[in-house]
This record gives structure tokens, C-alpha cells and sequence, in this order.
């Protein structure tokens, strides 16, 4: 997990424990040092709003916070039926604290696309 958010190419980190409800629990790390390196390379964690996965979810989006990370937001949607899942997305959000601020999805499209073209600009922000 270190490695991928150190890839220069990287912006988010998607699906950081790769769990599903009731058939995969997901990845063991050391949820702190990759939060701390995530925040170092400003490389945003994902909140998954699929309710099998909730990939962070709030606990762990705290912990994140705490380290500085920047988050994404999203329904993890594969039909449009799926898309309400973005407010479970928002609700981890919100349980977390997390500022709009330091959701890249709630940026104005001029800071995103900086961000995206090089993510050390925001690093120093």
C-alpha cells in the first residue's frame, strides 16, 4: 500500500481494504503508516459508499483525517439503481468529520485539475 500511494501516477487510493461483507475481510496493514504516506504524497483515500464494502469507513476515515489525507467519495455504482450509495459515501464523511475541503470531489474544478496534473501542488497547500 506504501509503494502504490509512492507512484508518482497515483491520485487515490481506491478500495484501500478490498472488503466485501460476508465473503472478504479485506487487507491487514498498518492502517497509520499508509494514512501517514497517503498524507505525504497527497494521494486521496477512497470512501466507498457500496454498503457490502464501506471501504473506509468512518473509524478509519477518522484515523486518515487525523494523518492529514485528502478523500474521494463515491457509490462504487455498476448500475444506476447503485448510485444512492454515494450518500452512504457522504454519511462516513460526515461521522468523520471530514472537511469539504479535503474532499477532492467537493473542489472547484480549477484546484481538481491541478491537483490531478501534480499532486504536490496540493501537497504544499
Amino acid at each position: 500500500m506504501i509503494q502504490a500511494v509512492e507512484t508518482p501516477s497515483v491520485r487515490i487510493l481506491a478500495h484501500p481494504r478490498g472488503r466485501i461483507t460476508g465473503s472478504r475481510p479485506g487487507v491487514v496493514a498498518d492502517w497509520n503508516d499508509v494514512f501517514a504516506a497517503a498524507a505525504q504524497n497527497a494521494v486521496a483515500i477512497e470512501l466507498d459508499g457500496d454498503p457490502s464494502r464501506q471501504d473506509v469507513d468512518y473509524t478509519m476515515a477518522r484515523d486518515a483525517l487525523a494523518a492529514g489525507c485528502l478523500f474521494a467519495l463515491d457509490s462504487d455504482a455498476h448500475t444506476t439503481r447503485q448510485l444512492v450509495y454515494s450518500e452512504t459515501a457522504l454519511a462516513h464523511a460526515r461521522l468523520a468529520g471530514i472537511p469539504s475541503d479535503r474532499i477532492v470531489n467537493c473542489w472547484p474544478t480549477e484546484r481538481l485539475l491541478a491537483w490531478l496534473a501534480n499532486r504536490s501542488s496540493e501537497a504544499a497547500a
